[in-house]
């Protein structure tokens, strides 16, 4: 497994590009939970590129927002995935409401 190969190297951070790509909701949940607690116990950051914002929204701690290779907005889920932002950066109306079990920013098209 590559996660474990990468965390071998004791490297003070992980980058991950789009490690959740073509898993069903389970092993996302699976690989995005394993990678947060072990991060937390182990005391290293993670960096994940993600293009799913509802995973991006439960699980950073931080987010960066980016537009034609520009960083467009960078906080915490709640201050960069607003709908000011969003509808921005795609082009179209995007709603946010808070997510009913956790109340992360849910986003919807």
């Amino acid at each position: 497994m590559l996660i474990a190969r990468a965390l071998t190297q004791a490297a003070p951070i992980l980058l991950m590009d789009e490690p959740t790509a073509h898993l069903d909701l389970k092993h996302q949940a699976n690989i995005l939970d394993l990678v947060r607690g072990l991060a937390h116990q182990e005391n290293f950051s993670v960096l994940i590129v993600l293009h799913d914002l509802n995973l991006a929204a439960q699980y950073a701690d931080q987010v960066a927002l980016l537009s034609n290779a520009q960083i467009r907005a960078v906080g915490t889920p709640e201050e960069v995935l607003t709908p000011h932002h969003l509808s921005e950066v795609y082009g179209l109306v995007i709603n946010v409401v808070a997510h009913p079990i956790n109340g992360t920013p849910l986003v919807l098209a």
